[in-house]
C-alpha cells in the first residue's frame, strides 16, 4: 500500500492519515494520528510548494516511518 505508515513508535498503537481514521471526519492531509492509547498526533514540516496530497504523505510517511533501530 502507497505510503504505508508503521505503528506508533509510542505505544505501538495503529498510526493513520488525519481524516481516514473516522468516517464522520473526512478530509485528506498528511498529519498522522496514533489510535491507540497514547493518541499522539504527528505533523511533518515540508515544503509549501511540496505538491499533491500524496506527495506531502510520501513525505510525511517515510520520516515517521524512520526509526532509529532500522
Amino acid at each position: 500500500m502507497k505510503n504505508e505508515l508503521k505503528p506508533c513508535p509510542f505505544c505501538g498503537g495503529k498510526a493513520a492519515w488525519c481524516g481516514d481514521h473516522d468516517p464522520n471526519d473526512i478530509h485528506d492531509c498528511h498529519f498522522i494520528i496514533c489510535s491507540g492509547e497514547c493518541g499522539s498526533n504527528f505533523d511533518t514540516v515540508v515544503d509549501d510548494d511540496a505538491g499533491t496530497i500524496e506527495e506531502l504523505r510520501g513525505i510525511a510517511a517515510t520520516k515517521f516511518n524512520n526509526r532509529i533501530n532500522d
